[in-house]
């Protein structure tokens, strides 16, 4: 895999990160609307077949209009739509927990799988054990570190870390990220007035694409 599609999956990862990981802000929509998110989505949809392309960079554009519209409308609108589809008080339409998703509640068997993939790694979730490891946010972030990993040891000829980094995300989409952000993105399209449910649909997207991309590619 050459450090091009590495650091395109990394902006990609890092994207969606902080779109589910935090308050939306100017930042963020700087980040959708900018080049460099532009520029990873070339690359990206130029590994895959010319119809899974196309898709991909057709859902992609349409988000990045679509955001921006509702950004511009009212950022304020996106801030509640945010706080009611994530933190609550009140009950979440769509939890941002794997285990929720899976087995109907927090810090169930799949947050200790979770906690186990990043300590293989040796990392942690910030404020683990008493956060659910298997927040969406903190599952891309471990995506986000493993391409970080990985580009570094190409860059400074380590080919052997760089394959575990790429076998490591493989085994981490398979058995987590591929089991649940189906459900997940079927309950934001419910939402259908947020700019979040578009989010949710692109992100199932990408993780499905990137895992034929992460079978197809070797470290080189």
């Amino acid at each position: 895999m050459e450090e091009t599609l590495w650091a395109a999956r990394l902006v990609l990862y890092a994207l969606f990160q902080k779109a589910f990981g935090a308050e939306p802000d100017d930042v963020l929509f700087d980040l959708v609307k900018g080049e460099v998110a532009s520029e990873a989505c070339d690359v990206f949809a130029a590994e895959l077949d010319e119809e899974e392309g196309r898709m991909f960079r057709a859902a992609f554009d349409r988000l990045r209009v679509d955001a921006a519209t509702a950004w511009t409308r009212s950022p304020e609108g996106v801030r509640a739509d945010y706080t009611r589809l994530f933190v609550g008080p009140a009950a979440l339409p769509a939890p941002p927990w794997e285990s929720v998703h899976r087995q109907g509640a927090l810090f169930q068997t799949s947050t200790l799988e979770v906690r186990r993939a990043y300590a293989a790694q040796g990392l942690a979730a910030e404020g683990s054990p008493r956060v659910a490891d298997d927040h969406l946010a903190m599952e891309l972030d471990f995506m986000r570190t493993l391409c970080s990993r990985a580009l570094a040891s190409l860059r400074s000829g380590d080919v052997q870390c760089a394959e575990r980094c790429i076998e490591a995300q493989r085994t981490f989409l398979d058995e987590h990220l591929l089991v649940w952000t189906g459900s997940f993105a079927a309950a934001l399209a419910r939402e259908e007035a947020s700019v979040y449910a578009g989010c949710g649909t692109l992100l199932a997207l990408f993780v499905q694409l990137d895992r034929g991309i992460a079978a197809r590619h070797r470290v080189r």
